[in-house]
């Protein structure tokens, strides 16, 4: 499952791509029977959408698709980020701070926008590390991997996307 969600996000699989099961499990090394299940979780997420004659279509991100899974991470972490202000110790928020402007500075001297995209999860990953809420923890990881491949949907389509979110998460982790 992990590595066919993977392919989906990076785009080695393209949007509305046809796959089969038997193709699957011959590229994977293994029998239909788990690629059979990985596909029906996958599907259960959004990531496939199961067709007629048993054909595997993956899923496209549109533009609704994209707010929707933006909207729904946007009100999760803004939850976490409540619980959390006050639990994070000074240390990792100036530890936070420095990776954000050394990716800042490399990004400035090599103008590649890849060099933005550690720093893109680094407030994200700050906040569930030290949110207390294990519910709050279980659907923020769960929801984990449409944030992902909604980034690399928009990266892809926007690579500037990153040089634009930069500002903002330096505001985040300045308040």
């Amino acid at each position: 499952e992990t590595a066919l969600k993977d392919e989906i996000i990076s785009g080695q699989l393209q949007p509305g791509a046809i796959v089969s099961i038997a193709d699957l499990a011959g590229q994977f090394g293994t029998s239909v029977t788990p690629v059979r299940d990985a596909i029906h979780r996958l599907s259960a997420l959004g990531f496939v959408k199961i067709l007629p004659r048993k054909e595997i279509r993956v899923e496209r991100l549109d533009e609704q698709k994209l707010r929707d899974i933006y909207e729904i991470r946007t009100a999760l972490e803004s939850v976490a980020i409540r619980a959390t202000t006050k639990k994070i110790k000074d240390a990792d928020l100036e530890r936070a701070w420095v990776t954000l402007c050394a990716a800042e500075a490399k990004f400035v001297d090599s103008r590649k926008t890849e060099d933005l995209l550690p720093q893109d999860s680094l407030i994200h990953d700050l906040v569930v590390q030290h949110c207390a809420n294990e519910m709050l923890i279980t659907l923020m990881r769960g929801f984990h991997d449409l944030g992902r491949w909604a980034q690399q949907t928009v990266i892809r389509q926007e690579p500037h996307a990153l040089v634009l979110a930069l500002p903002e998460h330096k505001q985040i982790l300045s308040a």
